[in-house]
């Protein structure tokens, strides 16, 4: 744990560079609107920018800089800011609304090149995931971008406070979900990109310290399942996808999937869902039929990005064993994307503690994780239930 001593050399290191790197990357984005293509000038901004970077990449690896109504932070820290830089930061601040971005990450070994390609890509950009898409087309794995932290000033939370962000986060990723069975149900059209805000401020959030919000998902509301079950899923995911140590862009799309697994349940009456005991045979057809149902819904939403194309695809397969049972039924040998072993098992778990789903009794998480673990090289990839199984014991993945 960080002493205090590491607390104020880290705040003296934000005021003696944080306001540069603001200024330098606002510099950096505006040049790309004078030059169409790279010239000494960039390349001069772009250095200076990594000079500023450079102490803290040297000394943690990654940096992260938040917006949040309008100020930059560097990690929690507030980046302070003088007269003569207000014209920089409001310039930044305006491109970072405009395209709904609230973090973005630098992590080591980074080049002058690819903070060029970022300020390229944020003018060329519509929103936070597209950005993000046009810098893995050009191979830049140093830089990640997330959406906009977006807490009302009425409802304000400080930043620090690691367990107000982790509260907040969760009863957004309620609403959102909420809006989303909403609009499924009523035939509206699917509102992906509010899920994508949510779902990468959470990832920020677990990435920084995960065991908070992951205490959420131990809160079990019956009248209100299906809703804790679709963030809850997420969140477990994510995690897990953590722990095997997927790339950050990988996260967010990994939690993205995970909201939308269970989406092709909205075909199913409610009445049918809230049900206090088990399904009838005709009900459980109806039931088993909700992988093939989810596609057609992501189909439907007429969005076909990667994130829709992979959600659509851990849709479909989240309730296909490893060994290839389960359902829905295939004529040939498949094994399920890890995006959908990851999710079949966070789904899996949340399902038995919640005592919603299976033989409506709630195990215990112990005994929930001894079950799997009976099932694990059947039902589940043996290697990802091992890391689950280590993560909510609070074990690293290589303990036995």
């Amino acid at each position: 744990m960080k002493d205090k001593k590491d607390d104020d050399a880290f705040k003296e290191k934000v005021a003696r560079y944080g306001t540069a790197i603001v200024n330098h990357l606002s510099i950096l984005v505006k040049l790309t609107g004078i030059h169409g293509s790279i010239n000494e000038a960039m390349v001069n901004a772009a250095s200076r920018l990594l000079s500023d970077l450079a102490p803290f990449l040297d000394e943690r690896g990654e940096l992260s800089i938040k917006m949040v109504e309008g100020s930059f932070f560097v990690e929690d820290v507030r980046v302070k800011t003088s007269l003569s830089d207000v014209g920089n930061v409001e310039f930044l601040a305006g491109e970072f609304q405009k395209r709904k971005i609230g973090v973005l990450t630098f992590r080591a070994p980074l080049q002058s090149d690819d903070l060029i390609y970022l300020a390229y890509s944020v003018k060329g950009g519509v929103e936070a995931s597209e950005i993000q898409s046009l810098l893995e087309s050009k191979l830049t794995k140093g830089i990640s971008i997330g959406g906009p932290l977006f807490f009302e000033k009425k409802d304000s939370v400080d930043m620090s406070d690691t367990r107000a962000v982790a509260t907040k986060l969760y009863t957004m990723g309620l609403y959102a979900v909420k809006e989303i069975d909403s609009s499924a149900r009523t035939g509206k059209l699917i509102n992906i990109r509010k899920v994508k805000r949510v779902i990468h401020a959470i990832v920020d959030n677990i990435l920084k310290d995960e065991n908070v919000i992951l205490g959420f998902t131990t809160l079990k509301n019956f009248e209100n399942y299906h809703y804790n079950h679709m963030i809850n899923t997420a969140i477990l995911s994510i995690a897990l996808g953590k722990r095997i140590r997927l790339p950050k862009y990988q996260l967010s799309s990994l939690g993205i999937a995970a909201v939308f697994h269970d989406i092709g349940k909205t075909e199913i009456p409610l009445s049918i869902l809230n049900k206090p005991s088990g399904f009838n045979p005709k009900e459980l057809e109806l039931v088993m039929r909700h992988p093939v149902e989810g596609v057609k819904a992501l189909v439907r939403a007429k969005d076909l990005s990667d994130i829709s194309i992979i959600s659509m695809l851990v849709s479909f397969e989240h309730h296909l064993n490893y060994d290839n049972t389960g359902y829905p039924e295939l004529s040939g040998k498949r094994t399920p994307n890890i995006f959908s072993r990851i999710i079949g098992i966070a789904d899996c778990y949340d399902a038995l503690t919640s005592g919603k789903i299976y033989e409506r009794v709630a195990y215990t998480p112990e005994s929930a994780l001894k079950a799997m673990y009976e099932k694990s090289g059947r039902s589940f990839d043996p290697v990802l239930t091992r890391v689950f199984i280590n993560m909510l014991a609070g074990n690293s993945p290589g303990s036995q």
